[in-house]
C-alpha cells in the first residue's frame, strides 16, 4: 500500500487485528463497541487515548452583518447551537507532524494510557462538572 492510499474498513480492521494479536471480529466489535461508548458519552468528552477528544461544544448566539450578496448590510440572528468537535491531542500532533523537540525519541509511540502523556478527567455520566 502506497502513502498517498487511504485504509479501507477492511484493511483497518486487519492491521489491528494484526497488530493487537486480536482476531477480525474481535477488533471489529471493539470498534463497534467503542463508537457505541462515544456516541453516549461525547457530551461529557469521550477521551481516545493517544489521539484525541470528542467533545460536544456549545456555541453562543450570536449576529452577522452581510458583508455582500442581496442582504448586503442586514443583520441576521444566529442563534445558539450544538457542535460535535475532534481535537486532536498534542502527543498525536507531534508524532504526525514530526516534531522532535516535543519528544524526546521522535520514532517510538509513548505509552498512551500514562497520565502525563494523556491528561484525561472522568466524570460518570450523571455527574455535574464545571469546566
Amino acid at each position: 500500500m502506497s502513502e498517498s492510499q487511504r485504509l479501507t474498513p477492511d484493511e483497518l480492521v486487519s492491521r489491528l487485528a494484526e497488530k493487537a494479536r486480536l482476531s477480525p471480529d474481535q477488533v471489529r466489535a471493539l470498534l463497534q463497541a467503542q463508537a457505541e461508548l462515544a456516541s453516549e458519552q461525547a457530551r461529557y468528552d469521550y477521551p481516545v487515548p493517544g489521539i484525541g477528544m470528542l467533545q460536544l461544544i456549545d456555541t453562543p448566539p450570536r449576529t452577522l452583518v452581510m458583508k455582500f450578496g442581496p442582504k448586503m448590510g442586514q443583520t441576521l440572528q444566529i442563534p445558539a447551537k450544538k457542535k460535535l468537535k475532534f481535537r486532536v491531542c498534542a502527543t498525536m500532533t507531534d508524532i504526525v507532524l514530526g516534531n522532535p523537540k516535543a519528544l524526546r525519541d521522535p520514532i517510538a509511540m509513548p505509552d498512551l494510557f500514562d497520565p502525563e502523556v494523556f491528561d484525561v478527567t472522568w466524570y460518570p455520566p450523571d455527574a455535574e462538572h464545571d469546566d
